[in-house]
This record gives C-alpha cells, structure tokens and sequence, in this order.
C-alpha cells in the first residue's frame, strides 16, 4: 500500500513560507493533474494529487494548508459524491468544486444541489478554470501575505 508521503506528486519542492495557496486536486487522469498543475503554476499556487478518494480524503486530513478541493466525479474506490460528503463531514467549510467530462443528464445541477461549490467541465476552459480556482485562493493569498511579509 502506498504511504501518503508517496501519494503526493509535486514537480517541486515548495519552502512553505513562500507558498501562497495549496489546493488537492483527486483525479485519476495523471493528465489532468499536470494540465492543472501548469495552469495553476502561474499563479504560485501549490497542487497536492491523489489519484482516488479514499487517497484524497487521507491527504486532506494530513495537510492542513489545503484551502480547496477540485475533485472528479469518477473515481475509483470512493466517487466524487462521496468524496464530498467525507469532506464536509471533516470540514464543512472546505470548498470543493467538480471538475468532470460526465456533463450529461443536467448533472451540473446535480452537483450544485449536492454541494460543491462549482462545476467545470472537461475539458478545461484553462481561463473559465484558472478564475474559478483564484475566486476561492485570492482571499488565502492575500491573508498569507499580509501575515509574512519576508517573500
């Protein structure tokens, strides 16, 4: 089994005192990650990987410096409705956007209803993407900021 320090994939290694925000991105799809990982980027925003639920809700739980969730809907092991639960059960204030190439049967609305925040569908506007990330990490940013001053 694989341990949760081996479970996070970062292409870098980050000094906490100059990372800005930390999402978790659950997704099985390695492309999606680096997608996300490069769009994120540049914007000094750290991106934790799980490749499945029961993965996800273990790193959320070991970080504490993840401000917000991006989770596919299809996922091994635990799906993405469930993943939601689990983390509102956790944290009911962590907010969890879906991101999904399953748009059929007005499952936008399916999701709204069962509480993630937003719904972005694959693939990925990169700019619809990148705002909807910033709209739930600027306010982490710039909290961080005023906090230390030294980056």
């Amino acid at each position: 089994m694989e341990t949760i320090a081996n479970s996070i994939e970062s292409s870098k290694i980050t000094d906490i005192r100059t990372t800005k925000a930390t999402i978790l991105l659950i997704d099985n799809d390695i492309a999606s990650y680096f997608l996300v990982y490069e769009i994120l980027s540049e914007y000094n925003i750290e991106v934790v990987h799980a490749r499945c639920g029961k993965e996800g809700l273990k790193l959320l739980m070991a970080l504490s410096s993840i401000q917000l969730v991006i989770t596919e809907l299809l996922l091994p092991q635990l799906n993405g409705f469930e993943v939601l639960r689990e983390i509102k059960r956790i944290n009911p204030y962590m907010q969890v956007i879906t991101q999904t190439a399953n748009v059929m049967n007005n499952m936008k609305q399916t999701c709204l209803n069962a509480g993630f925040d937003e719904f972005i569908e694959k693939p990925i506007n990169i700019d619809f993407f990148a705002s909807k990330v910033l709209k739930y990490t600027i306010p982490v940013m710039i909290s961080n900021n005023s906090i230390d001053r030294s980056n």
